[in-house]
């Protein structure tokens, strides 16, 4: 316990890269370790052929490389293929510096097309979709770099082989380099969807990015705390909640059980008003036994998924605003079963069965015009300077909306509070604005209410 905890506090980055190595196979495990690297700060990149390894690796800056080895489709003897023509001859230059010297027998299609869409040779001038783009005669880019590759080593070989090839190459025939098409990019939850498909986690960003805001400060309730309630529905469940040992690895998770099942002993009837932001990743509708449709759904947000199953009118009424793709608001109770029904009775927490119960359903983009009255940026007077007025008033001027601005300026030292309502600015937290606010919480130059 001493040597982890020494490592992981004189190397953060390698101690993190060994145990994301040692998890590579288990997402859930992978997925735990990223968001501890973000708590952390240590950056964790895409897969790049001029940089990453067979497994997670340290880069010179101190972030931490994905490894090419966990890429779906791409073999160890492709990623030894790279690794030792990038030791014996450097780094690749190019798209066409890869296919030209890379053994394509061991790089194939499929692992050319997996190493692009998980971002492997974003380093490279291009971008992924001009790969994948198909060409006039029906072929895609990815397939004509290929044979251009096996050209130019075939010529190569040629001119080697050649009597005269220490002569200057006289011999070789000049192959052209295939051009890559301007293609329309694809959507961001596009590309994400792919880039996950390949390496099991949103990676190079999140498809929620575009809605933090609303996902940090609007929800009550994240996917995990929804799946840890799960575990409360049922009084055994309770029970063997209760039961946990206080070990280090279930401490935290027993603090918040704990706490909830205190919430639960002061409000039997259950918790109301949870709200979960996330995007649609899954959605299924499905008929039961009775010929009644019914749909079972997954959220996905920064902590991880939750799935989610309607039934009758709950349904009927929020199924066709929950399709793949979709970024919701998802309002609810987790609430005795039965509440609302005519034969409801309600029993103590000993006896009682849970739910959650989903409300109402909100796009995100209608969530800041749907629960946002006001922001209020509470600021230590010694923080209000000319630079920062300065920058918040161009903020203000580039992020105008609806929403009203409060400014709360407080004196820790005479415990006095003065509350400004601007009136010449209200405004729209979009990812630029939150991005900006964020790095002022950072600095501990301000801190934000939402109303």
């Amino acid at each position: 316990a001493y040597q982890t905890a020494y490592l992981k506090a004189h190397y953060p980055a390698e101690f993190m890269a060994a145990n994301l190595t040692d998890a590579k196979d288990d997402i859930t495990e992978v997925t735990k370790l990223m968001d501890e690297c973000k708590a952390m700060k240590i950056n964790v990149l895409e897969p790049d052929v001029n940089e990453s390894e067979l497994n997670f690796t340290v880069n010179s800056k101190g972030d931490i490389r994905f490894g090419l080895g966990g890429i779906k489709g791409v073999g160890e003897g492709a990623v030894n293929a790279i690794l030792d023509e990038r030791k014996a001859h450097g780094k690749y230059q190019s798209i066409y510096d890869f296919v030209e010297r890379i053994n394509l027998q061991s790089c194939n299609r499929k692992t050319m097309e997996s190493l692009a869409m998980a971002g492997a040779f974003d380093g490279f001038e291009l971008y992924r979709e001009q790969l994948m783009a198909t060409t006039d005669k029906g072929e895609m880019v990815l397939e004509v770099l290929m044979r251009y590759g096996n050209k130019y080593q075939e010529d190569k070989r040629l001119q080697q082989n050649s009597l005269f090839g220490d002569l200057g190459g006289g011999l070789g025939i000049e192959i052209a380099k295939p051009e890559l098409p301007q293609v329309p990019r694809m959507s961001p939850i596009e590309r994400l969807n792919i880039e996950k498909s390949l390496i099991g986690i949103f990676l190079s960003a999140h498809p929620l990015d575009e809605y933090e805001f609303e996902v940090t400060q609007l929800c009550t309730i994240t996917s995990q705390g929804l799946t840890d309630l799960e575990t409360l529905r049922t009084p055994d469940g309770r029970r063997a909640a209760a039961a946990t040992d206080d070990s280090e690895e279930t401490l935290n998770s027993k603090t918040t059980l704990n706490s909830t099942l205190s919430t639960l002993n002061s409000q039997p009837e259950g918790i109301q008003g949870l709200r979960l932001g996330g995007i649609v990743t899954s959605a299924e509708k499905l008929v039961s036994k009775n010929g009644n449709p019914y749909g079972r759904y997954v959220i996905e947000d920064y902590a991880g998924s939750y799935k989610l199953t309607l039934f009758g009118e709950t349904y009927k009424q929020w199924a066709p605003m929950l399709e793949p793709n979709l970024y919701v608001l998802v309002s609810g109770n987790f609430q005795q079963k039965g509440v609302g029904q005519k034969w409801y009775k309600p029993k103590p927490i000993d006896q009682a069965e849970y739910e959650f119960v989903v409300q109402k359903v909100d796009l995100l983009k209608d969530a800041q015009k749907n629960y946002v009255e006001s922001l209020t940026l509470t600021i230590p007077v010694e923080q209000v300077q000319p630079d920062l007025i300065a920058e918040l008033t161009e903020q203000c001027q580039q992020h105008k909306g609806n929403i009203r601005l409060k400014i709360q300026v407080y004196d820790e030292l005479k415990k006095n509070v003065i509350t400004f309502t601007s009136q010449s600015y209200a405004v729209q937290i979009d990812s630029s604005f939150y991005h900006w606010l964020k790095l002022q919480i950072q600095e501990g130059i301000l801190t934000i209410k939402v109303d």
